[in-house]
């Protein structure tokens, strides 16, 4: 019994969480693309689609790539909570005839030239309706090979952090950079794991101020959409952890080589992965976070019997870890019927400001 076999019948341990068993009630057995690594016929895409639904009351959107070989798909999380119909327009307008017909392995040439195709570009909708398509075209890849996302090129797993308990506090770039650097200074005699998002991403140049005046570790980029953002404060050493939203940014393909650089700067990945998130998305974290040398910490979320219902094969928390399935690809699939039953709330879903006593609204 070979290891694609075993992991069919039992549990396996992994470093940054334990592998579960993958049942087939939960509609994602590996077995239907246990011969799609046999025969590696050119694959095209042939639909791009996006899925709205919310179980949990957030407005998620997970785009399905079909292909031509039947029954193989992949799915990407394209969730912009604040503006989902936005990316649905942009994935179903303007992706699906833009990926329709090109070759599915080809991820980094599609990801490049989808990039570019609206010249203007590094916005968030735009972005994430890329990152959904990339996303899914990841999962096709570790379908077709038969393996999870994060085994690709990959042999070896990181080991994890220990058990201690650390603090994590996140100011949510609401503070003047002044107060940034003054609340950090008062927070080392506490030697926080780190502190999250200081500044608003406008003010990346006083993060020099910020690391000259304090030793508390810092985490940045969840608002992040350009390299213009990230590069500088990874290759300055400027900040400690890097913490970038996947579909934000242009997807897995995207992150990947932010993880590099940022690996080669000693810095280290804390992405987020905050309750707008859809399992798939939060699945392409965890097999990032697997595949990387300079895996930090992973935020995370609870998935209720909904999602569950919707996304079989959620990742699942238990002590303090995540459990991801050894399935192909992200292991989560869909259940779209079940999906319609959770349609998006009657609210927009604007983001209400916090103000100041005088009334001003303060960033984000």
């Amino acid at each position: 019994m070979n290891r694609r076999d075993l992991i069919k019948t039992f549990a396996l341990g992994t470093a940054a969480g334990s592998v579960g068993w993958l049942g087939k009630s939960d509609a994602i057995s590996a077995e239907p693309h246990a011969t799609a690594n046999k025969s590696l016929s050119p694959l095209k895409i042939t639909k791009v689609r996006a899925i709205q639904t919310a179980p949990q009351r957030t407005r998620l959107v997970v785009v399905k790539v079909e292909t031509s070989e039947p029954g193989l798909y992949g799915l990407g999380c394209a969730t912009f909570n604040q503006r989902p119909l936005a990316v649905v327009t942009a994935v179903e307008e303007y992706l699906d005839p833009f990926a329709r017909g090109r070759d599915a392995d080809n991820i980094e040439d599609l990801w490049q030239n989808a990039y570019t195709s609206s010249y203007w570009r590094n916005g968030p909708v735009l972005n994430n309706a890329l990152s959904g398509l990339d996303m899914a075209l990841w999962d096709i890849k570790g379908k077709r090979a038969n393996m999870p996302v994060y085994q690709q090129m990959f042999e070896h797993i990181r080991t994890t952090c220990g058990d201690d308990i650390e603090l994590l506090h996140d100011v949510h770039e609401r503070v003047e950079p002044r107060d940034a650097i003054r609340l950090l200074k008062e927070l080392e005699r506490y030697r926080p794991f780190f502190i999250e998002d200081p500044i608003a991403p406008e003010a990346n140049d006083y993060f020099r101020q910020i690391r000259a005046a304090t030793t508390v570790p810092i985490a940045m980029g969840e608002l992040f959409n350009s390299p213009h953002e990230w590069v500088g404060l990874i290759k300055d050493r400027l900040i400690d952890f890097i913490r970038v939203h996947l579909s934000q940014t242009g997807g897995f393909t995207t992150a990947r080589k932010i993880a590099t650089l940022a690996e080669w700067f000693n810095v280290r990945s804390a992405w987020h992965g905050p309750t707008d998130l859809s399992p798939v998305g939060h699945a392409a974290n965890i097999h990032l976070d697997l595949a990387i040398h300079n895996f930090g910490i992973q935020e995370s979320l609870r998935f209720n019997e909904a999602s569950q219902e919707v996304f079989p094969g959620c990742p699942t928390i238990r002590n303090g870890y995540f459990y991801v399935n050894e399935a192909p690809g992200w292991g989560v699939d869909i259940n779209e019927e079940a999906a319609r039953k959770y349609p998006y709330p009657a609210h927009p879903g604007y983001w209400e400001p916090v103000r100041r006593r005088d009334g001003t609204a303060v960033r984000p």
